[in-house]
């Protein structure tokens, strides 16, 4: 029983090595051994048989001595986000929304604490953004990790910021967390969160939360664009009736099929 033990404490050792040598590539965009063996605080030897046996297996790529993720993950996240009830209520509605906008269109869930891009799509005058699918974003300083938050239940939200604080990215970012309570509040009211340069200068985006037949969050729909573009009548009405509307649509789907 103690050698089964031991082997089992092994195994989750070696998974829990992997993930923290695939996601340390990640964030570096590739590096050769030593560098990541260095950012990981592991040794070299450890981290060349996890590169390896990875690359052996087709899932990362090596140019000379340097290593970075293949699109062999792609097969996984693509699996995940298209059977993701809200992906597959959404699609249709949301490039309806992006081509009548010209903006740029995005589908989020929640995901231990933050916010996961799962679909997106964009007009012929989108903005370019850092995101893509699968970017995950803090949710304090976004319209639709807002709008999830909102919906979620107070204790969930408490740990959330507990574990991830309300780190500010601009001037505008919500870092107080009685402020947050209370603009969490006012999108339950409104049932549309808006981002006024939160996260981004010079970017404004509007969400609604497309929730279950519970009231819990499936996720969120959002749209962004410049300030340029997004403001007055355009930020205050006109697009949070869209973006509202487009929810609400996606929600039937998604709770109905």
């Amino acid at each position: 029983m103690a050698q089964t033990s031991n082997r089992n404490q092994s195994g989750i050792k070696t998974i829990s090595r992997t993930i923290r040598i695939l996601q340390g590539l990640r964030e570096l965009g590739g590096a050769g051994v030593t560098e990541l063996a260095e950012q990981l605080d592991l040794p070299k030897s450890t981290v060349h048989s996890h590169l390896q046996s990875w690359a052996e297996e087709g899932y990362l790529t090596s140019n000379g001595d340097t290593y970075d993720i293949s699109l062999s993950f792609l097969e996984f996240g693509g699996y995940k986000a298209s059977n993701h009830p809200i992906v597959s209520a959404a699609q249709i509605a949301v490039d309806e929304l992006a081509m009548e906008t010209d903006d740029r269109v995005q589908v989020i869930a929640e995901r231990r604490g933050k916010g996961v891009y799962v679909y997106q799509t964009q007009g012929g005058r989108a903005l370019p953004t850092d995101t893509h699918v699968g970017s995950r974003v803090h949710m304090h300083c976004t319209a639709s990790g807002k709008a999830i938050l909102a919906y979620l239940p107070e204790k969930r939200v408490e740990r959330i910021i507990d574990e991830h604080g309300l780190p500010r990215r601009t001037q505008n970012t919500i870092t107080d967390r009685e402020k947050l309570y209370d603009e969490l509040a006012e999108i339950r009211k409104e049932e549309v969160a808006l981002d006024d340069e939160e996260r981004v200068e010079g970017v404004r985006c509007v969400a609604a939360p497309v929730l279950d037949s519970d009231g819990y969050p499936f996720g969120a729909l959002t749209i962004s664009s410049s300030t340029r573009r997004l403001w007055g009548d355009t930020f205050r009405s006109e697009y949070p009736d869209l973006v509202l509307t487009t929810a609400k649509s996606i929600q039937l789907q998604a709770t109905y099929s």
